[in-house]
């Protein structure tokens, strides 16, 4: 194996070794404590981090994040209505986007 074909197959190693984290659907109702709405994602890889990760739901900042344990759940409380079903959750080291 030449030096270039080393490099190559340890850019796939080091693709295949980044987080697979995803957004499958956005659910968006009134809370039912009246403050605000409630968000709830479902996807793969919604583990919580060693830094909790952001989560904009429309533009408008979703606090309160429950990760539910299996990682296929995550809910959070936004005080405004957002504008979108547009979903971003950010980690840090990776951004995952919703295609609502």
């Amino acid at each position: 194996m030449t030096r270039g074909e080393r490099w190559i197959d340890d850019r796939k190693r080091a693709a295949q070794a980044r987080p697979r984290i995803r957004i499958d659907s956005l659910e968006l109702t009134t809370h039912p404590d009246g403050r605000g709405y409630l968000v709830v994602l479902k996807g793969y890889g919604l583990y919580r981090a060693i830094t909790p990760p952001s989560l904009t739901v429309g533009g408008a900042h979703v606090q309160e994040l429950q990760f539910q344990a299996d990682g296929l759940l995550l809910r959070g409380v936004t005080p405004s209505k957002p504008a979108t079903m547009h979903a971003i959750l950010d980690y840090g080291f990776t951004r995952v986007e919703s295609n609502a």
